[in-house]
């Protein structure tokens, strides 16, 4: 994962997770892309549960470099509420995570894509 420009960027506490599991599938008709470490179990367990909470089918790319905390990723105002319930459900899951936005450029998230970087843990 490299080190893109980001024009916000907003850490969120897990005291402001107050998300009950109603069962709501928050960023269902978003494209979920989920990375971890590649080589651990561990790591591709969590995408995977991961993409359970989410309710949605996650494509799982492995990665050689993690960041060191949670982030979600997303390019498209539209898009931060979902993004924003991907970050609740990292908090349920015991992660620190914070928020990016990214403006469309190359490489960048096109809008309806939500990308996850799990830590490694």
């Amino acid at each position: 994962m490299g080190n893109p420009a980001v024009t916000s960027a907003v850490p969120e506490s897990r005291a402001e997770e107050d998300l009950t599991n109603s069962g709501a599938h928050p960023v269902s008709g978003e494209r979920v892309v989920i990375h971890y470490l590649a080589g651990s179990p561990v790591a591709d367990a969590a995408a995977r549960r991961l993409s359970t909470r989410l309710g949605v089918h996650a494509e799982l790319r492995e990665e050689a470099t993690v960041p060191q905390s949670a982030l979600v990723r997303y390019a498209s105002r539209d898009d931060h509420s979902a993004a924003r319930e991907a970050g609740k459900i990292l908090g349920e899951m015991d992660y620190a995570w914070k928020i990016e936005t990214a403006p469309n450029r190359p490489g960048d998230s096109p809008q309806g894509v939500i990308k996850i970087w799990l830590p490694n843990r």
